[in-house]
């Protein structure tokens, strides 16, 4: 496994198949990147000049051309509670014109170009298409299987692990320590997301007020075709709570792990993937496992 720190965490990636310092060097050079696009906290990159820039079209990269349509189209079908323009960290009071009202995006992908009215922050879908991104890469450098995480909640996958079987991504109990755990979900393809509050308190901004979220739900796993979806999806839960869990996961393929205070809840569509239960520490060569957020407060239920 590949590791090296970016986008504000630390990369993981395994391109199986691959020689590892190839498939070392062409992560470091996809992730950058994408990094230097999407980051807000770099002065140059597209959405700092798009922030910046509000109401007028600015010249954007390919990344960012991309996560932004998607944010459009993910905005919309998590009826809003997943907004690039919501904001992000702790506010003790909404900005003006931003609670209640969506703001403006536009994508001109003809022109490559792109428009805000507000600032926006990519940074709940960034990671997610960053390990989206890689296991294209991987796909593209003829590996038979490949593994990305970005952070410990943003994993993308493809194929079987060279022990045999599927990648197994344990859920790590909310406030806990790293090697605990409740059980552990498995996936040969798509991806995988977690939103919570115990990492960074409420960090997580409710569009429809501006003000951190507050719901039912202390943490969601979602799982996806994709880690754009998971990303979107997990974090407008975190904000809507278990009913919009239910529209979100049971109608399609996504699927949800929500942690309650009473709880956890799992989508029908995900119980055959989800083992409930502790799992021992990974070894210290353990190449294949990689440890999401997650949390247990109670026994398991459906969704």
């Amino acid at each position: 496994m590949i590791r090296f720190p970016a986008m504000g965490t630390t990369v993981a990636f395994q391109a199986v198949g691959v020689p590892p310092a190839a498939a070392e060097a062409a992560a470091r050079d996809l992730v950058e990147q994408i990094e230097a696009q999407l980051s807000r906290f770099r002065p140059d990159s597209d959405i700092s000049r798009l922030s910046r820039s509000a109401g007028a079209w600015i010249p954007v990269g390919e990344h960012t051309l991309a996560v932004l349509t998607a944010a459009i189209e993910l905005r919309s079908a998590t009826e809003g509670l997943f907004d690039p323009t919501a904001g992000a960290g702790p506010a003790p009071q909404p900005r003006p014109g931003a609670a209640g009202s969506p703001g403006l995006v536009e994508v001109d992908l003809a022109a490559g170009r792109a428009r805000v009215d507000r600032p926006v922050d990519l940074g709940a879908i960034g990671k997610g298409y960053a390990a989206d991104q890689l296991i294209e890469l991987a796909r593209g450098l003829g590996a038979v299987a490949g593994f990305a995480s970005v952070g410990v909640s943003s994993v993308s996958v493809f194929g079987r692990r060279p022990a045999g079987g599927p990648w197994r991504i344990g859920l790590r109990s909310p406030g806990e320590g790293a090697n605990v755990s409740f059980g552990t979900i498995n996936l040969t393809e798509g991806a995988l997301a977690t939103s919570g509050f115990d990492q960074q308190g409420r960090h997580i901004r409710d569009p429809r007020t501006g003000r951190p979220a507050h719901s039912e739900v202390l943490q969601v796993t979602v799982t996806a075709a994709t880690g754009l979806v998971a990303e979107a999806y997990s974090t407008a839960i975190a904000v809507g709570g278990v009913s919009l869990a239910a529209r979100l996961c049971e109608p399609s393929e996504a699927g949800c792990v929500l942690v309650t205070a009473e709880s956890v809840l799992v989508s029908a569509n995900l119980r055959a993937a989800f083992t409930p239960g502790p799992q021992p520490p990974p070894k210290q060569d353990a190449s294949t496992e990689e440890r999401s957020n997650g949390g247990v407060f109670g026994g398991i239920g459906s969704l």
